[in-house]
């Protein structure tokens, strides 16, 4: 039940005479109530990838858009939720909703939500931010990390830090993947948030189905070398005992892609490489890690 600290509710009563003082507390709005992390259930509902509820709570024409700009305790609108809980389908809704709107984009950390997404590896999330807010890509938190240095931080992220066994390797780089074009994932969520009904399912975005992937993406004779060292390499495990499971693959499959989303960010930040890793010029404190100084000697 929704709650807040100290607050009255409003109990009907029996109709005064006329002319008798009025003296009702004023009703406060469930959608606007908070808990005791200063949590709306909008915050609640983005968090959990409800759209269902979301829709509901804000409207079918945006009447209630303003509940995405409410902050809980920690700075965090639901569209900071959505984006710390790596649900994505949310976070494009919300953002649809409140383009006109001045949403608060850090918390009380200094975090934007580019930050955060990177910092959870959510790398397909942190392609779609950049593509909705350009802005984000050369800002600071509180101790000076642009969203670069955050992905610096990460080798997981790259090849370079890749620590496959031999065999794993091979199957590695015959996987093939694709950048994500953000516009397309965009409008493939906004499609399924548009359907009749309130269905919860898993949104896939796939630009070509299995059977073509080969031939979209490399040549006809490199995709048959491709099926032929799967193959070989697929012998070779078997006579090793070190046979790859369905589900191995699916798991390398994934690090191959967040490897792609990687390189794919880094690219981006490489526009304005000097910004995107010192900050937004005019931001305070910022420090450029060689002075004039130092220039000089």
């Amino acid at each position: 039940m929704w709650t807040t600290k100290g607050a009255k509710y409003y109990v009907p009563t029996k109709k005064k005479k006329k002319g008798a003082k009025k003296d009702v507390p004023r009703r406060k709005s469930a959608l606007r109530a908070t808990n005791e992390g200063g949590d709306t259930p909008l915050h609640l509902a983005a968090s959990r990838g409800f759209i269902g509820m979301c829709k509901c709570m804000i409207g079918e024409h945006g009447e209630r858009k303003d509940l995405i700009t409410a902050m809980n305790n920690k700075g965090e609108t639901p569209l900071f939720r959505a984006v710390l809980t790596c649900h994505k389908k949310t976070f494009v809704y919300l953002h649809h909703c409140s383009k006109d709107l001045d949403v608060p984009l850090r918390n009380n950390d200094g975090d934007t939500i580019l930050h955060r997404a990177i910092w959870g590896e959510s790398l397909d999330m942190a392609i779609i931010i950049t593509h909705c807010y350009r802005g984000l890509l050369d800002t600071r938190n509180k101790d000076g990390a642009t969203p670069l240095k955050v992905l610096a931080s990460k080798p997981s992220a790259f090849t370079s830090g890749n620590r496959l066994p031999w065999w794993m390797q091979i199957l590695y780089y015959c996987i093939p993947v694709q950048p994500l074009a953000a516009e397309k994932a965009i409008k493939s969520y906004m499609e399924q948030v548009d359907k009749a009904g309130d269905y919860e399912h898993k949104v896939t975005i796939q630009v070509e189905n299995e059977a073509n992937k080969a031939h979209t993406f490399v040549l006809p004779n490199y995709a048959t070398f491709i099926w032929f060292v799967k193959k070989a390499a697929g012998q070779l495990v078997s006579l090793s005992g070190l046979d790859t499971t369905a589900k191995e693959l699916k798991e390398l499959k994934k690090i191959k892609q967040k490897h792609k989303w990687s390189r794919q960010l880094l690219d981006g930040f490489m526009e304005t490489p000097y910004e995107s890793y010192v900050g937004a010029i005019g931001e305070e404190d910022v420090q450029p890690f060689i002075t004039l100084q130092q220039l000089k000697i």
